[in-house]
């Protein structure tokens, strides 16, 4: 379960330093419906699956847990399992008394992307870190791509290493801001790297399951 133990790093980050201007609301509760894919299963219902998330987490209030239906199948002996493939749904309590729109979005992303370690080549810098004997654990994610699917959503593309006691092993992080009925929600997904085409293919994944996701919340 070390894998979880990053879920929560960017939302933490994003929380640092409250955007410009936001105005306090009285905490406003919104509804977020989970639509269905037919790839992966949403899961956090399922009391395994809760404990092994909720384990790890100490920020944020998860909403929803997608594991691939492979995972899914195997949900009742999870304990011990190395996730891959999946995504999770989530909000901060204290921020849902921020009203947002585009201007305080473009806020977030930029303060986001200050916490990340930069690089001008993704291809090239796959390329050196999985040749690399000699690796060190990187004290931030590794910013692969950044990106706007539309106005509501905004996407990092990122690497990061989730066993303190191996380097050499990296998943590939895809971490969406969403405005959500002017309520800033988060949406993770997560894919092992495996080569410069496992990035394309959780960008796919990705996009696939977020743009839904807004879609189906807007109102």
């Amino acid at each position: 379960m070390k894998k979880i133990l990053f879920l929560t790093l960017i939302v933490i980050i994003s929380c640092k330093e409250k955007t410009k201007e936001l105005p306090d609301l009285n905490t406003e509760s919104i509804e977020i419906v989970l639509p269905e894919y037919s790839e992966w299963k949403e899961s956090y219902s399922h009391p395994v699956v809760k404990e092994l998330f909720e384990k790890h987490n100490t920020k944020s209030k998860i909403i929803g847990v997608y594991l691939n239906n492979e995972t899914d199948k195997i949900k009742d002996s999870l304990a011990d399992y190395e996730f891959d493939d999946y995504a999770v749904v989530m909000n901060l309590e204290k921020e849902q008394k921020w009203k947002i729109d585009k201007k305080h979005l473009d806020e977030v992303s930029e303060l986001q992307k200050r916490y990340l370690i930069n690089t001008d080549s993704p291809k090239d810098k796959i390329t050196e870190l999985t040749q690399n004997e000699n690796l060190e654990i990187f004290e931030k994610p590794i910013l692969l791509e950044n990106y706007w699917p539309n106005d509501n959503i905004f996407t990092i593309v990122s690497l990061v290493q989730p066993y303190s006691d191996e380097p050499e092993s990296f998943v590939i992080m895809v971490f969406n801001t969403i405005n959500v009925q002017n309520h800033l929600t988060y949406f993770y997904y997560y894919l092992d790297l495996n080569g410069f085409a496992s990035v394309e293919k959780a960008k796919r994944n990705n996009e696939k399951m977020v743009t839904e996701f807004e879609q189906l919340n807007r109102k």
